[in-house]
């Protein structure tokens, strides 16, 4: 009976995180981490982290331009030092116009991000508004070069 619901979670697993319709996506991720210094001190602190992400996104597309609105959650729970855990939520829109086809994308794209710990962890509670703009010049067939402008605001 065990193994019928493993078996079960895998199917629902595999099936959740595949695309669903071309529009819309829907990711999830887990990450098992052991940290051999959580603190980056010489108390060279250990611990196992659990990290589960999940997100979403949906796009409006068209031959020359993608407008997508997406969603993204993460949960980190530390094994012992529980008070570390924490979640953090994402919500954005970024605009991809391409200058040729699927080449020299315009990325401009605005997010907020909240981040939420354990009552005995506040320090690290933070709320942030990023906004960014960046553009992708394709050199050669395995080049290219990158600029762009980030802004955030806490």
């Amino acid at each position: 009976m065990r193994t019928s619901a493993q078996f079960r979670f895998l199917i629902l697993f595999f099936l959740l995180t595949q695309e669903i319709f071309p529009q819309f996506n829907f990711y999830s991720d887990y990450l098992l981490i052991y940290d051999d210094n959580i603190y980056n001190n010489y108390l060279n602190t250990t611990d196992l982290i659990n990290n589960f992400s999940i997100g979403s996104a949906y796009n409006f597309e068209s031959d020359a331009n993608n407008l997508q609105i997406y969603y993204q959650g993460t949960l980190s729970e530390y094994s012992k030092n529980k008070f570390k855990s924490f979640n953090s939520h994402k919500f954005g829109i970024v605009n991809t116009h391409l200058f040729g086809e699927k080449f020299n994308p315009l990325n401009a794209g605005v997010n907020y991000s909240v981040r939420n710990n354990n009552d005995e962890f506040t320090i690290y509670n933070f709320r942030q508004l990023s906004a960014y703009l960046n553009y992708r010049q394709s050199i050669l067939e395995t080049n290219f070069l990158i600029t762009g402008y980030i802004f955030f605001q806490k």
